[in-house]
């Protein structure tokens, strides 16, 4: 029975530890953490001085590096600032309150919106193979609101890269796919995004190549595919590789 118990908190001590290694993966959510307790805790100077010192990294922080969350920590500690200054008179680092709240919208919006197209995209990938296909018409909704918001966004070259995936995958316009090409072979996008838009470019092809796709749409996929494997962004070991070069042959 001893011995139960010990493999018991053992196994415990391990989970735990599990879970600090994740969490301490992400250093600027340790810092937000930290920033939430000298708020509560009332260091002014302290929290001001962390709060700044997030901001100005988030700020320096490389474009192609953006991603989930990028928004949602930003978003963190502009909540946080936020319910710093209701409790406080004197803010001499922070912006004003009404900044905050606009703040807080901005990066909300671009969290929801990248999450939705990624998922989005997940969805109509995933379709391709299910006989009960999966139904989400807030999609739409979501491409709504960036088309009437395009001027917030139409810098954000993740977010506009999934927004065109996401409109290439439901309407197979080449129009999008040219869009997504020109982003998708320049320099401000990480290598774990392109990896990303490739598997659903990848599912696209194999499930539509017998339709009637213009030649020009075909062209824009060859020159992905070669950029694909020029930079060297697609791992020889993985399960599709063999579908990859046989798609890859096809267009060709």
């Amino acid at each position: 029975r001893k011995v139960r118990w010990a493999m018991s908190y053992l196994l415990d001590l391990l989970y735990d530890f599990l879970a600090l290694l994740q969490n301490n993966a992400d250093e600027t959510q340790l810092k937000i953490s930290l920033l939430e307790q000298l708020r509560v805790r009332g260091l002014s100077a302290e929290f001001e001085k962390l709060y700044s010192q997030i901001r100005t990294e988030l700020s320096k922080k490389d474009i192609r590096n953006y991603d989930n969350l990028f928004y949602k920590h930003h978003f963190s500690i502009e909540q946080i600032a936020d319910n710093y200054t209701l409790s406080n008179k004197t803010t001499k680092g922070l912006p004003l309150e009404g900044a905050h709240i606009k703040n807080q919208l901005l990066y909300l919006y671009k969290l929801y919106l990248l999450s939705k197209f990624k998922l989005g995209c997940k969805i109509v990938t995933r379709n391709y193979q299910l006989t009960d296909p999966i139904q989400d018409f807030s999609i739409n909704e979501a491409c709504t609101l960036y088309e009437k918001n395009i001027s917030f966004y139409k810098d954000d070259q993740i977010l506009s890269l999934y927004y065109y995936m996401l409109k290439t995958l439901l309407n197979k316009k080449r129009e999008y796919l040219n869009t997504i090409k020109s982003i998708y072979t320049s320099n401000n996008v990480p290598n774990k995004e392109k990896r990303g838009i490739f598997f659903h470019l990848q599912n696209l092809i194999m499930y539509n190549m017998y339709e009637k796709i213009s030649l020009d749409y075909i062209k824009d996929m060859i020159d992905i595919y070669e950029y694909s494997f020029e930079k060297k962004l697609l791992d020889k070991d993985l399960n599709y590789y063999p579908e990859i070069l046989f798609n890859y042959i096809t267009c060709c």
